[in-house]
Parts: structure tokens; sequence; C-alpha cells
């Protein structure tokens, strides 16, 4: 357990090596504008609901991932040979630092939420304001960044930055190219009972998820877990595999 707190001790400290003033400013500060903009604007759906939640959410994903550029940039990655610590609890340490990251990631947008919905309470209204819908939302930004994480540290931990930087360009061009040909020839390949058919499941899918918001979060906060236990497996192994 010392060799964990260890490995996350010093993941924290090449994270915060440039000071945590900042990082700590930015997450209080996004909070306080989405309690604030409703008076100002009387409409927090475009600023809170979109671009301080996507601030939140883009800067907590990039502190994650944070070490592994640290230690690829500063030749850091040396260290990891050096130290008392076994390579597996080096990976364990990591994930664990990132769940912890999570977890403040998770307070801070139900904190964005609840003073969204408390600014435009204020502002104009409880009627107005709408529904609440604080941990839902924010546990399913949480979770999003956390299987962004499982897809991409196996990565990171297989190949240098440069070539995992590459790789997730292609598969996003790739994925752009697929959805696009999906939406134009989809119409064209099935008839249109099908389209019908499959519009209807759909609807009754995100049906299923409205009915039961508790269900749905649990369902996707296991699936999640899977993904990340089998991302760590897969982090171990490649990071065994490596010459240090």
């Amino acid at each position: 357990m010392n060799r964990l707190t260890a490995q996350m001790r010093l993941d924290a400290m090449r994270v915060f090596s440039q000071g945590a003033f900042i990082t700590c400013f930015f997450l209080l500060i996004t909070p306080v504008l989405a309690f604030v903009i409703p008076f100002v604007t009387g409409d927090v759906s475009a600023a809170a609901g979109g671009a301080l939640s996507g601030m939140i959410g883009g800067v907590g994903f990039m502190i994650t991932l944070y070490p592994f550029p640290f230690e690829e940039q500063g030749e850091h990655r040396r260290v990891n040979g050096l130290i008392p610590i076994s390579r597996t609890r080096q990976v364990a340490g990591r994930y664990l630092f990132v769940l912890m990251w999570l977890l403040v990631l998770l307070l801070d947008f139900t904190a964005l939420r609840v003073l969204t919905w408390c600014g435009m309470a204020l502002s104009v209204g409880v009627d107005a304001a709408g529904d609440f819908g604080a941990l839902p939302s924010a546990v399913a930004s949480t979770l999003a960044i956390m299987l962004l994480d499982a897809l991409i540290m196996p990565l990171l931990y297989r190949y240098a930055l440069t070539k995992v930087t590459q790789i997730i360009g292609v598969v996003i061009g790739c994925c752009i190219v697929f959805g696009a040909l999906l939406a134009w020839g989809l119409p064209k390949l099935l008839p249109e009972s099908a389209m019908d058919a499959l519009g209807a499941a759909m609807t009754a899918l995100a049906g299923a998820a409205d009915s039961s918001p508790l269900g749905t979060m649990i369902v996707c906060t296991l699936t999640a877990a899977a993904a990340y236990m089998l991302s760590f497996l897969l982090s171990c192994r490649f990071h065994l595999a490596k010459e240090l």
C-alpha cells in the first residue's frame, strides 16, 4: 500500500510540477461563473450547459494523462526503472491517481450543475430553472472521461506520445468518414420499414434510459469500471514488457 501511495504522490508531483494554483483556481472559478452568468444574461444553457462543462472536462482529461508526456518529454521515464516500486504497482498507482482525479472532477461537475440551477432559480425563478438533474449529468460526464482514459492509457504505455497522437487522429478521421458514409448510405441500403424499425428501437432505448435514470447510471458505471479494469490489465502487460 505504501508503494501505491508513493506512486500516486509521484504522479501528483509530476502533474502539479508547475504549481497547483492555476488548476485549483480553474476548478473553483467555473462553478462560480455558472452561478453568476444567469444574473447577467438570464440564460445559462449555452454557457454552463456546454462551454463551462466542456472546459472542466477538457482540462480534467488532460490532467489525467499529463504524467505520460511529463515522463517522455523530461526523460523522466528512466526514473521508473530506479525507484523502489514494482512495475505493476507503478501502473496501479497511476490508475488510482486517475480515479482520485476523476472523483475531483465528479465533485466539480456536480457543483457546476447545482450552482447553475441555483443561479437560474434565483434570477428567473424555480419554474424557469427547469429540471435539477445534477448527479446523473455529472456522473455521465465523469464516466465519459473515464472511458477515454481507459482507451488511451494502454496506448501510452505501449507507444510513444507522438505515435499515440497519430493513432488517435487516424481513428477520429475513420470514425468521421464511417459515420458520414453510414448516414448517407444506410437509408439507401435499407428499406423504409427497416429504417422505421431502427428508429423505433432507438426511441424505445432512449425512453427506457429516461424512465430509469438510476438503473441506466448503474449500468453505465459498471460498464466503465469493467473497461477501466481491462485497460489496467493491458497497461500492466505493456509496461512489464517495456525496457526502461
